[in-house]
């Protein structure tokens, strides 16, 4: 059995009737063309479709002489179903989840991590599970081949968030407050410019007759205004809420990872079955 495309495969299993006894100078073996090969219509296999069974007439050449042979090949396409559910969806599902760390907040660090370490670890008992009803070949399959890419999506799903934590610089991962402090000159300014003593001395300039009186009150004010300055000498502004930016690398992965798995997808599911196409057509 050739297993290179499985589950994708076609296998065909000949079967051979003669006589090695005697040669084809005693006896001859041929198909009847109206009674050749009868399948039952009712007959269905578990894992195979019978696609065809071509019969053939063939002389075999051994060291007693030529031996004539009655060949029927049966060949069988395998049922995909099995493990289109078991292996090809849960892989699937398993790569579409890991992407949902590029929209958690890039410094939820515990959240990506544990969610990433868990597609991995699940990743890798499904690639064994995925082997265990299958011979062991020396050269990997079909399914072997979209296991590994599988898993190496999920592998770098890691890899990008360790790269977009390398440059988090700032946060905590929630929204957090900041309050801008004004400086002595600006409270003062807004003081004084909130204080009845702009307008007095305006008024001063105004009204030349009430000078006297003006400076006096202008005075006075700006006393009591230096006296509680010392005891607020750094005022805030309301605090507002800031949160995080989003990575332009999460950004960028939210399109380009599902672009990529969809196409290599498309080539891996086209590549393999047109194998089997250009197979049957042979057959």
């Amino acid at each position: 059995m050739h297993l290179e495309d499985f589950p994708m495969d076609i296998q065909k299993c000949p079967l051979k009737f003669g006589s090695f006894g005697y040669t084809t100078r005693d006896v001859l073996y041929r198909w009847n063309p109206a009674r050749q090969v009868a399948i039952a219509d009712d007959m269905k296999l578990s894992q195979f479709d019978l696609i065809s069974n071509p019969a053939d007439n063939r002389t075999d050449f051994l060291k007693t002489g030529e031996h004539s042979m009655l060949l029927v090949s049966f060949h069988l396409q395998r049922h995909m179903g099995n493990f289109l559910i078991q292996v090809y969806g849960p892989c699937v599902l398993l790569v579409v989840l890991s992407w949902v760390s590029f929209w958690l907040n890039r410094e939820a660090t515990a959240d990506r991590v544990s969610l990433g370490i868990t597609t991995v670890l699940t990743m890798t008992f499904l690639g064994l599970e995925a082997r265990t009803d299958l011979p062991k070949v020396p050269y990997p399959t079909a399914l072997d081949f979209f296991v590994f890419l599988s898993f190496a999506f999920i592998f770098a799903t890691i890899i990008q968030f360790a790269v977009v934590h390398y440059f988090t610089k700032y946060g905590s991962g929630e929204c957090y407050f900041s309050a801008d402090f004004m400086s002595d000159s600006e409270s003062d300014e807004e003081e004084a410019a909130s204080s009845p003593a702009v307008h007095m001395r305006t008024a001063v300039r105004v009204q030349p007759a009430a000078a006297a009186a003006a400076t006096a009150t202008a005075q006075t004010h700006r006393l009591s205004l230096q006296g509680s300055r010392s005891s607020r000498r750094r005022r805030h502004k309301p605090r507002t809420p800031r949160f995080n930016s989003v990575s332009q690398i999460d950004r960028a992965s939210r399109v380009v990872f599902p672009l990529l798995f969809l196409t290599i997808n498309i080539v891996y599911w086209c590549s393999f079955l047109s194998r089997s196409q250009r197979l049957h057509g042979r057959q």
